[in-house]
């Protein structure tokens, strides 16, 4: 890769090295990231090092005087299943300067090298969740989906306590724990699926390691699963997360039946829907060799055939993108 040049206002020139790494190799970065990201607790940022970052691909830039690891961007596999159509993409995390070198074009660097490793892995777009949108929108960024936010019963945080108070002897509640077997995230994942693909125009595909690893994000986040059960078949879950004091539903899944039950017998144990969400995605458009955005025209309707901007049309389609790492 090319080196990165910076012009010092004292005419000055410093020379950056630009990387890009996979695998075990990713963990390197870790001393970078808890520098700038000094806000994220232990636990946090154990389980992203421990489990997620050697699955990930990584840009850097080096000083070539010192050696030192300057800046960074981080992009997580993903597929996204899109109107039945499953694509790939990237999750953009990890974007980090060190201090004294930030407003020198690093970023925007890297976030070219990235946008153009997304493109020749064939992906239609990347999407991250802003710490600013104001950072992002002058890479063509912006915003795709709008996470609900939900008033959180009481009742829940204690598991053992929230399982044995539930008051519909018809369903069966269970918290999933870390050790979870591969056999109840297969049916977990079947569930999502099916479910997602019916509610949702797009979402983030579902499979077991999805949520083995969700469990393990949720953990440093004191949370877990809470998964219902209708004679024995998983209707819906909720993931249950808490920073500090707060508590929060980061995803809800119910199906029909499910949700109708606990409306009808057992509302004050469903976290209740607020009439505002908030903007947490936003996507860039990644534009593929024929010129063409996003998915093939054949799999839209006929009035949906041309899609010059792919990432507003996800805007204005219902999706649920839950913000793992």
């Amino acid at each position: 890769m090319k080196p990165y040049l910076y012009t010092a206002p004292d005419g000055s020139t410093i020379q950056y090295d630009t990387e890009c790494v996979t695998g075990e190799t990713v963990r390197s970065l870790r001393p970078l990231w808890e520098e700038v990201f000094y806000e994220d607790s232990p636990a946090f940022t154990d389980y992203y090092f421990q489990n997620k970052a050697a699955l990930n691909t990584a840009f850097f830039c080096r000083q070539k005087e010192t050696g030192e690891i300057i800046s960074m961007v981080h992009l997580t596999p993903y597929e996204v299943t899109l109107r039945r159509q499953t694509v790939p993409s990237f999750y953009i995390v990890g974007v980090a300067t060190k201090k004294d070198h930030r407003h020198r074009g690093l970023m925007a660097h890297l976030l070219k090298e990235a946008f153009a490793y997304g493109k020749e892995m064939g992906c239609p777009f990347l999407f991250l969740m802003p710490a600013d949108p104001a950072i992002y929108e002058p890479f063509g960024f912006s915003y795709i989906y709008s996470r609900p936010e939900y008033e959180v019963p009481d009742i829940m945080g204690q598991e053992e306590v929230y399982i044995t108070s539930f008051p519909l002897k018809e369903v069966s509640v269970l918290c999933l724990e870390e050790e979870t077997s591969s056999n109840v995230l297969q049916a977990v994942s079947n569930f999502a699926n099916t479910t997602l693909s019916s509610q949702y125009d797009y979402y983030l595909t579902r499979t077991p390691d999805y949520y083995r690893l969700l469990l393990k994000e949720l953990k440093s986040q004191n949370g877990f699963i809470y998964l219902y059960k209708i004679d024995d078949k998983i209707e819906g879950y909720i993931f249950y997360a808490k920073e500090g004091e707060k508590a929060f539903v980061q995803e809800l899944l119910f199906s029909e039946k499910l949700r109708s039950l606990m409306v009808s017998k057992a509302s004050s144990y469903l976290p209740k829907e607020k009439p505002h969400r908030k903007p947490i995605i936003m996507a860039r458009n990644l534009e593929s060799s024929d010129g063409k955005y996003g998915l093939s025209a054949a799999s839209y309707p006929e009035t949906e055939k041309h899609f010059p901007n792919y990432v507003n049309q996800l805007a204005n389609l219902k999706g649920c993108i839950n913000e793992l790492v």
